[in-house]
């Protein structure tokens, strides 16, 4: 029997968000079973949550996930719900001052870090384990996602882009606790050089630098050396996890994406 799990006790982080260019600072609290994430923006009057659920998902920006509240809302989660997923953390308290996350290096591994530092407990309730039972396809124009059943989680993740220049990358991880530590926390945050601008005429990336973003030159190599095979595949993949954990949990099924991003 796997059983739900929590932190230990309260830590924080703080550091500049991605796209909104705040100053932010996050404080995980331990949760009582059958919580779930909560979010508290703890700068609003009355401090209202937000939990972390699929009904909770809101039209944001662009390129991230949002969840909401009727007025409050929380931006870009998707990298800090990823290393819940990969941690297997089923209940904890966030509270924040801002609505985006630090960008901290742009990967799930400084929340990774944190969350062990604080100490991941279980808790003496059963796990909600989510599995698949027929295959499934979801097809968006040059967009698919496919699950068919299995007794655990393979996610296979191909990235194409066909502009400003062609380039394809492929992952295919078995997922755990291990191998996401290792091969998926780590990747990083990237876009293309020909998309800063677009961004920055949206008001967004106000928070980005090259300590937190790798961007892909017209050539289609990166503008610093990867830090794991594949990167570009891996870090789409760590989007997906933090994504689907908005379900619950993350399924078991072979997974497999191709060029899916956070619609």
């Amino acid at each position: 029997m796997n059983y739900q799990r929590t932190i230990a006790k309260e830590i924080t982080l703080s550091g500049i968000s991605l796209h909104l260019g705040l100053n932010s600072s996050l404080t995980f609290k331990p949760a009582e079973p059958n919580t779930g994430v909560i979010f508290i923006r703890t700068d609003m009057p009355n401090t209202p949550q937000i939990k972390a659920d699929v009904n909770n998902i809101t039209t944001g920006f662009v390129r991230q996930t949002s969840i909401r509240n009727q007025d409050a809302e929380m931006h870009t989660i998707e990298h800090l719900m990823s290393a819940l997923a990969g941690l297997g953390i089923d209940n904890i308290i966030i509270e924040s001052n801002t609505q985006e996350p630090p960008a901290l290096d742009g990967s799930a591994l400084p929340f990774v870090q944190a969350l062990q530092d604080a100490g991941i407990i279980e808790q003496n309730v059963e796990k909600k384990e989510t599995s698949v039972e027929e295959a499934i396809s979801i097809i968006d124009k040059d967009k698919e996602i496919l699950l068919t059943p299995s007794d655990k989680c393979r996610i296979t993740y191909i990235f194409k882009q066909d502009d400003p220049v062609s380039v394809m990358q492929m992952a295919s991880v078995e997922l755990n606790e291990e191998t996401f530590v290792k091969d998926i926390a780590p990747a990083r945050t990237f876009c293309f050089r020909s998309e800063v601008e677009l961004l920055k005429s949206k008001g967004l990336g106000k928070g980005g630098s090259n300590e937190n973003v790798v961007v892909i030159d017209d050539d289609g190599k990166p503008d610093q050396p990867p830090r794991v095979e594949n990167e570009m595949a891996k870090h789409k993949m760590l989007d997906l996890i933090g994504d689907l954990y908005l379900l619950g949990g993350i399924p078991k099924a072979n997974i497999v994406a191709i060029r899916s991003g956070h619609e």
